[in-house]
């Protein structure tokens, strides 16, 4: 039978097909109306069955599977053997980009050594028997501010983990002003796995919404340092757009091949819209629906470019996964860095250990007949807690239904 976390739209181009999509792995296939009848009559043949299984789009016990995803953070917290952390190490910046998501919490506030070996402690208690790989993102403000810290903490985790026989690996989210062709090789020793760098678009938009704190754009510089690191470290390449500028991202990918910044050297591409109510972090879903054309047209102009972008899909929320950890400069921690700044959603200290959270962020705010019945759960799980707390000042279910209704199925034809 046809799987509960799925949908199934008309080919308008192809009579007598239909587009079947996975809300649950993102995998869609074409099927006939012949097809469609046995499903829905429960009379696949074994070969056709088995297929439609494996892409899950049909299951044996529609109750059972609504009994699996009660448990689908459970499985994925029992077979987990990465321990990721998020390490702001300042909020600090050198640029003045006037949408700056971290608003008003933004300063000269850097993070001290003491505190430096306080999460390396906290780390290191958290590397347990059953982890095999570290993974470490800096951030900030701009974590190149605070180039000292990360050989520090780097060097120290590297040394830790390589005696346990583990993986060990750092990535960093910069401006990239500071990311130059030196600094890459210095980080390097410490398996530096990739660095994300922001373009708002082609230079003059760039610069308007991502100048230097003089007013002077920063677009040169960064592409500068783009050219000496993409053949060094693997690159990816972010950007904030708006209603009013997201068309002219695509003269940004025209013009990165034209200065030899090509798809072979850019690991992938995403853009995402700026708004004052967007989880940036998590892919959380807006209500704005004009961004759904945005998605949709920018990312075939990444892919017609030949270049990579993420595929639309379920996503974990890092508030549900317990190895991934997100620590502020002053060491306290949270389960999500979209809340960095906001007191009741500080879930501990490196020093005091982790409290127990599950009230104060609704760890199980979906699971209730209304979400389960859902086809959309997949993508949902009872909406984004950051843009629920933006927008109402606590974590309530924000049911994406509506939005999804009237978009899913134009989102996915795009992909």
């Amino acid at each position: 039978m046809q799987s509960k976390y799925s949908v199934i739209y008309p080919c308008v181009d192809q009579p007598g097909n239909h587009l079947v999509y996975s809300t649950k792995t993102a995998s869609k296939v074409v099927i006939d109306d012949a097809t469609l009848k046995d499903i829905r009559d429960n009379t696949l043949s074994t070969d056709e069955e088995t297929i439609l299984k494996e892409l899950s789009l049909v299951v044996d016990d529609i109750e059972a599977e609504k009994q699996d995803m009660l448990h689908y953070y459970d499985s994925i917290n029992a077979s987990n053997t990465t321990l990721e952390v998020i390490i702001i190490l300042n909020l600090d910046c050198n640029l003045a980009c006037p949408y700056c998501y971290e608003g008003s919490n933004k300063g000269n506030h850097y993070m001290v050594m003491s505190t430096a070996r306080n999460i390396i402690k906290f780390i290191k208690n958290k590397y347990t028997s059953n982890i095999k790989s570290l993974s470490v993102s800096f951030t900030g403000g701009e974590p190149l501010l605070s180039l000292d810290v990360i050989h520090f903490i780097a060097n120290e985790l590297k040394v830790f983990v390589e005696l346990k026989n583990g993986a060990f690996e750092i990535s960093l989210l910069t401006n990239g002003v500071l990311f130059t062709k030196k600094v890459a090789d210095e980080l390097k020793e410490y398996n530096l796995s990739g660095a994300k760098i922001t373009l708002d678009g082609p230079k003059d938009t760039h610069d308007i919404g991502r100048p230097f704190k003089d007013g002077s754009g920063s677009f040169n510089t960064i592409i500068s340092n783009i050219k000496d690191t993409c053949d060094m470290v693997q690159l990816n390449i972010g950007g904030n757009y708006t209603k009013e500028n997201y068309k002219q991202f695509p003269d940004l990918l025209d013009y990165l091949i034209v200065e030899g910044i090509t798809p072979d050297k850019i690991t992938n591409i995403q853009f995402n819209p700026v708004m004052d109510m967007n989880c940036s972090s998590c892919g959380g879903h807006s209500t704005e629906k004009w961004i759904t054309e945005a998605d949709t047209m920018l990312r075939n102009a990444i892919r017609a470019r030949s270049y990579n972008t993420p595929s639309f899909g379920p996503t974990s929320c890092l508030i549900d996964v317990e190895s991934e950890y997100t620590i502020n400069y002053n060491g306290d921690l949270y389960e999500c860095p979209g809340f960095i700044g906001t007191d009741k959603f500080i879930v501990g200290t490196v020093t005091d250990g982790i409290q127990n959270y599950s009230e104060s962020h609704k760890i199980d705010i979906w699971k209730n007949k209304t979400c389960l019945d859902c086809a959309y759960l997949p993508l949902c799980f009872g909406g984004c807690r950051y843009m629920s707390f933006l927008q109402h000042g606590k974590i309530i279910k924000m049911c994406s239904k509506e939005l999804f209704d009237d978009t899913l199925e134009y989102i996915i034809r795009g992909e």
